[in-house]
């Protein structure tokens, strides 16, 4: 804002803070297979469901896929995927859900319960309620794994491990609604460089020496040697030499004599 003579005027700029440390990632493709319905492919759905069968009720199972590639090679310090959940059906009013580690192939376009995913082991686990609410799950130590080793995608597959007749039907929003999954990410600092290569010579200048000295007399000079970014440079050999001897005379000492 300036102001002159009673009027003032003003602008502004918007600015936007980013962090590379941080990195909120949301699925790439998400999806779920009911056992009942073994060929349908519900790949567009804005909503997944899954419980696991018990005496003969459906079979439903939801998946995720992330892609890390870009934090390839990066140092995870957290990981945590958040997602909105409701029970929608079953005995218990709170509930833990379960995410296993996939690793075989698979599309959200073209998965069924007939070629689904083989499920791998349990990466992380989050409280699900019959309130519709975001709820988390701790996957710090399975993506840094990912990571570390340049995996490229995260996949994942939603159950309830170990549960019989307390099995719940839990509704999760899909990447399709207005409440996506996502992924926090939390990455170590990149590291500066181990050596940083020397600084360059910038400039040289004389001290203690003035323009103008009387005939006869003698003056000690010295010198600043400064490198390209003004600070001081140690590594320099500084020699002395007069453009005109018959006017002063400079030894190798700095000594300056005015002839």
């Amino acid at each position: 804002t300036a102001t002159a003579d009673g009027i003032t005027v003003s602008s502004s700029v918007a600015v936007t803070v980013t962090d590379s440390t941080r990195v909120r990632l949301y699925p790439t493709e998400d999806s779920y297979v009911q056992s009942t319905t073994a060929s349908t492919n519900y790949g567009s759905s804005a909503a997944m469901l899954f419980k696991p069968t018990y005496s003969g009720s459906p079979d439903r199972l939801a998946y995720l896929k992330f892609d890390l590639s870009q934090l390839a090679g990066r140092t995870v310090t957290s990981a945590v995927l958040s997602a909105r959940t409701a029970i929608t059906d079953g005995p218990l009013t709170v509930a833990r859900a379960d995410l296993h580690a996939v690793t075989s192939a698979w599309s959200e376009s073209t998965v069924t319960y007939a070629n689904k995913p083989t499920m791998g082991a349990t990466v992380g686990s989050m409280r699900v309620s019959t309130t519709t609410e975001y709820t988390s799950a701790d996957l710090t130590t399975y993506v840094a794994g990912l990571t570390a080793a340049s995996t490229p995608l995260l996949s994942l597959g939603m159950t309830q491990d170990g549960v019989t007749t307390d099995a719940v039907i839990v509704l999760v929003s899909a990447r399709e609604s207005n409440a996506r999954p996502y992924l926090d990410i939390t990455l170590a600092p990149t590291a500066a460089p181990a050596s940083v290569p020397p600084s360059r010579i910038g400039s040289v200048a004389f001290t203690n020496l003035a323009t103008t000295m009387e005939k006869g007399t003698t003056v000690a000079a010295g010198t600043t040697v400064k490198d390209s970014t003004g600070g001081a440079f140690t590594r320099a050999q500084v020699t002395f030499t007069s453009s005109d001897a018959t006017i002063a005379t400079i030894a190798s000492d700095g000594t300056v004599a005015a002839n």
